[in-house]
């Protein structure tokens, strides 16, 4: 019997919740290793949204991409943060 949508869904949202942990992870371990600061982690994230600028049409999709690119880079600097305070 094939997987219900809601399944089907819920995998979706736990393999791409998985691939942002990893995503992640390698590039805290690449800011450790490359001595990057808080400000150059964000600085980073704000490069990536000007790049997608122009590859995306204003709306909401791009709203959404933009909203979840902070969250991501904020997080990260928050790690590397917490990396070089020893925490």
């Amino acid at each position: 019997m094939p997987d219900s949508p809601e399944s089907l869904i819920h995998e979706m949202f736990a393999r791409q919740a998985l691939l942002i942990q990893l995503v992640r992870l390698l590039l805290r371990e690449r800011a450790a290793a490359n001595g990057q600061t808080e400000s150059e982690i964000l600085e980073w994230g704000e490069e990536i949204k000007r790049f997608f600028e122009g590859q995306m049409p204003p709306g909401v999709a791009e709203s959404y991409l933009t909203g979840a690119i902070d969250v991501f880079f904020n997080v990260l600097s928050a790690e590397v943060k917490s990396d070089r305070q020893g925490k």
